[in-house]
Parts: structure tokens; sequence; C-alpha cells
């Protein structure tokens, strides 16, 4: 993400660069220097792409009948699963996808989908995965282990941008990492890239960009 922002920058300053007027020697000179910098936007533009090639998004939605048009949205689904090679692999889904507790759409509706679902991550041992879903009108972070992956599986609960609850109340997660949020809000997936691990950063912010909740997720990068 950094590196598509630089890479942009890049861009513009070489656009305006070369809308200046130019004549003779520094002309020349002008050439050269934007070869280099035209070089440099090159390699950012390649970092950029790498890091974008170790990420996944795939969107998934609860399967509510075991039709046929439902049994070609698995089939996909475990093939994108199967065939993957990202480090980081970000599922997103409109309601949420772990929490059981609560009496509102939810994928634990479903229980039969919904462990589907968790036993193709087993299956295939989907390193680096993140959920992500919404629809609530709160927020919190929820977390589970699976057998086979490394790390636990995260789960970025964030809604909405303009409507929340009216009155805070509890509600049971058994899952749940840190606070519930019944704030207006958002989520962000900040990725950093190492030369050997990505650092994974989930935020949910509000107004004023203030910061709720956090949590970090260390991942070693395959070679």
């Amino acid at each position: 993400g950094n590196a598509a922002v630089v890479a942009a920058q890049g861009d513009a300053s070489l656009v305006q660069s070369q809308a200046q007027p130019q004549g003779g020697q520094e002309q020349t000179q002008r050439a050269r220097r934007q070869g280099g910098e035209q070089e440099q936007v090159s390699q950012l533009q390649e970092a950029a792409g790498a890091a974008w090639r170790g990420v996944r998004l795939i969107g998934v939605r609860c399967v509510i009948r075991p039709a046929r048009t439902g049994e070609e949205q698995w089939a996909w689904l475990e093939n994108e699963l199967k065939e993957n090679q990202a480090q980081v692999t970000l599922i997103g889904s409109g309601i949420q996808m772990l929490p059981r507790d609560h009496q509102f759409e939810k994928w634990a509706n479903f229980p039969y989908e919904r462990e589907r679902l968790l036993n193709m991550l087993k299956k295939h041992r989907v390193q680096g995965a993140i959920l992500l879903s919404g629809d609530r009108h709160i927020a919190e972070i929820s977390q589970i282990e699976l057998e086979g992956i490394e790390h636990p599986i995260y789960e970025v609960t964030s809604s909405g941008l303009t409507h929340t609850w009216r009155e805070y109340r509890e509600e049971p997660n058994s899952y749940r990492v840190g606070e519930m949020i019944a704030k207006l809000n958002f989520g962000i997936i900040n990725l950093d890239w190492k030369e050997k691990e990505v650092n994974v950063t989930m935020e949910v912010r509000g107004r004023e960009d203030s910061l709720f909740l956090t949590q970090n997720l260390r991942l070693p990068l395959s070679m």
C-alpha cells in the first residue's frame, strides 16, 4: 500500500517536471534526471506489485440452501483455497463468521455451512487467513484456533460508518478479543512487509482517526 502511494507521487512529480521548458544543456540534464526518476518509479511500482502479489482477497457468503448453485460456489471457494499461494488471505463476508452467541444474522445460524468453511481452512492449511465482516453496527475482533494453522484466525468486524446502536448494551461473544465497540467506526488492515515476515496490524478506528481496537499478527514469509 505505501509503495503504491509513493509510486503515484513519483509519477506526479515526473509529469510536473516534464511540463517545464527545456533547452540545450539543460534539456540533456533534464533527460538524464527524468531517466533516473523513471527508474525509481519503476522500482517502486515493481515493489508495490510484489507486495500485492502476496495478498489474496476472497469474498464469500453464507450458503443457506445446499442447492446446485450453492455447491458450485463451495467448489469455487475450495479451489481458490487449495491453489492459494498468497502470504496473506483476506476472506470477506457480509455477516459474521466466528461469533455464535448473539441472536442476529450470522454464519452460526447455519452451523453446517460455518463448520464447512472452517474445515476448508484447516484442510488446506490456509496460513495468513484473516476474516473480515460487518453488518452489525458495532465493531469487534474475534479469534479462533484451528488445527494445522500456526497462528490464530482473527475476524475483524467493523460497521458502521453512518449508523450504530443508540445505546450501549452488553452482548456475549466467546471468541471476542478486547472490547466491543458501539460507536461509528471503520476497519483498517495494515501490511508491513519485511525481508522474512509480514507484520499485519488490524485496527478499528472512529471519528478523528481515534483508535478503538488493534491486534497484531506476525507471519513468516514462505520461500
